[in-house]
């Protein structure tokens, strides 16, 4: 039985649902299930990082780009279009990124009489295979594969042209201008299935947020800020208004830092050295969450 509390970040709650299911099946892999779960525990766990990242770069945004009388009572409304574009990209990108694109296959190909490799499946398996064990022996791998792929969602999102920077050009260029577009209300944002449940420790510890969504499983992440509110802006005459060119020339700057400010929120260290990304490693509880899929 899941036990159930609720955990803040920063700013925002979000809600996020744990479900450890236990199954009497051998498995010789990791599968259906516990690909979708160790999936959407990375997602959850990059809920903080990501978050923090994005602020950042919002809080750039409008002390760069905007006038003070026109800059929004909660900067990160200016970034909006990319955490609903993350959404919608992540999970997918991040399952093929780590099966079957690196982890795959089951560990007894490695075996010249067909028998699983000492410590193969579990619970440590020294040959890149699909199995838990594999991905606990090569996690380090694993971390950095995790990073990469989010750094790489991130930075396509902003790209300049791309439809998420345009969406947030016509918000900026709208801010400056001080129009209020009303974007969605968190109501709208938070539109979450049925079946979420509230968020759950993995047994306390240092564990950041695991995400892992009860059945039925919808490719999607799960990430949601659902203390967006309506975006309002301070209606004076603004000394200085910049003009379209460089509010998108100071835009394209300041979103192509995205890669860069996520590995600080990451600790740096981008490698798949024991101690490398320690802000985004979660190593002994994601251990024993891997392993609890036999």
């Amino acid at each position: 039985m899941a036990i159930v509390c609720r955990i803040r970040s920063s700013k925002f709650l979000w809600g996020f649902a744990f479900l450890l299911s236990a199954t009497t099946s051998n498995v010789l892999a990791c599968e259906g299930e516990c690909i979708v779960a160790i999936t959407k525990a990375f997602l959850g766990n990059y809920s903080t990082p990501v978050h923090d990242t994005l602020a950042n770069l919002a809080s750039q945004i409008s002390d760069q780009l905007l006038p003070p009388s026109r800059r929004p009572n909660d900067p990160i409304t200016l970034v909006e279009p990319i955490f609903t574009a993350y959404t919608n990209s992540s999970y997918d990108s991040l399952e093929n990124a780590i099966f079957p694109s690196y982890f795959h296959g089951k560990c007894q190909r490695f075996s010249k009489d067909g028998q699983d490799p000492p410590g193969c499946p579990n619970p440590d398996c020294p040959v890149v295979c699909g199995t838990p064990g594999s991905l606990v022996h090569f996690y380090s791998t694993l971390r950095l594969i995790a990073f990469n792929d989010t750094r790489t969602v991130l930075e396509k999102l902003v790209e300049s042209g791309s439809p998420t920077f345009n969406q947030i050009l016509q918000q900026v260029k709208d801010a400056s201008q001080g129009y209020d577009n009303n974007l969605k209300s968190s109501s709208t944002l938070d539109n979450g299935s049925p079946d979420d449940e509230p968020l759950s420790p993995l047994g306390g510890g240092d564990l950041l947020p695991l995400y892992v969504r009860s059945s039925p499983i919808k490719r999607s992440s799960g990430f949601r800020h659902p203390n967006f509110h309506r975006r309002t802006f301070v209606h004076r005459h603004a000394r200085s208004t910049p003009d379209s060119t460089s509010i998108n020339d100071g835009l394209t700057r300041i979103l192509q830092t995205i890669g860069s400010e996520l590995s600080t929120a990451c600790g740096e260290h981008v490698d798949d050295d024991n101690d490398g990304l320690p802000n985004c490693s979660w190593e002994t509880p994601m251990k024993s969450y891997i392993l609890s899929f036999p």
